[in-house]
């Protein structure tokens, strides 16, 4: 059960990473590029999220 509950909320934060992974740099970062760079990261960070909620017993 604590799996589920795990890769659930984590595959939903990730999903809400990658959506918004344009946005969130722009708050912080004026440089075009290094905001490009930062979403790209954001993406990949977010795509790795369910994944890191599975975790091995």
């Amino acid at each position: 059960m604590a799996t589920k509950l795990s890769l659930m909320s984590m595959s939903i934060t990730g999903f809400s990473l990658v959506i918004l992974s344009w946005y969130i740099p722009a708050l912080f970062i004026d440089n075009v590029e290094v905001h490009r760079l930062s979403t790209i990261y954001l993406i990949l960070a977010g795509s790795s999220e369910p994944g890191l909620g599975q975790h091995s017993q």
